[in-house]
């Protein structure tokens, strides 16, 4: 599934590919861009989470996600990340750079919470106070694991190792 723009979706899991109405309605407009939209779908490509650039999260229901409430840190990156070793569990990631508290948390959502809806199991876990300019992740070499790959400066970038006890 992708969700972009304004209420903009599109479900891959049919032939053809099918549009529909997210919830989204902060992720942007004419005069003010998105910034990092996010979705992330299981196994079988079905969504379960999205995120706009507002730090609000909907679920594959297009409802939003009540413990997150209105938090909104200013520019940000975000970024979905499977658990690993879980088929329930999914991490976000937020890099805020606001200059009055910049840095890098982590939500664990569980798919299996709110009658499998999902919702937050773990809020704004928080990792360091650096400022960040972006971030990515790759898969370990052992195929299970992931690297979160946090760039704070042209030439600093920092390397959490993410296994199924954790970052």
């Amino acid at each position: 599934n992708w969700v972009f723009g304004w209420r903009a979706g599109i479900n891959f899991n049919q032939s053809p590919a099918q549009p529909f109405l997210s919830e989204i309605h902060d992720i942007g407009n004419d005069s003010t861009p998105s910034t990092f939209p996010q979705a992330v779908s299981d196994c079988n490509g079905k969504l379960l989470y999205y995120i706009g650039g507002d730090t609000l999260v909907w679920n594959k229901q297009n409802n939003l996600l009540n413990t997150m409430g209105e938090m909104k840190f200013g520019n940000f990156n975000n970024l979905f990340i499977p658990a690993p070793c879980s088929d329930s569990q999914v991490y976000l990631f937020i890099v805020r750079s606001d200059i009055d508290s910049p840095g890098l948390d982590y939500f664990l959502l569980n798919n299996n919470m709110d009658s499998g809806r999902g919702d937050f199991e773990k809020y704004r876990i928080h990792i360091t106070d650096s400022f960040g300019k972006g971030m990515g992740f790759i898969k370990h070499k052992n195929d299970t694991d992931y690297w979160l790959l946090f760039k704070t400066s042209i030439y600093t970038m920092h390397a959490y190792l993410l296994t199924k006890k954790g970052i």
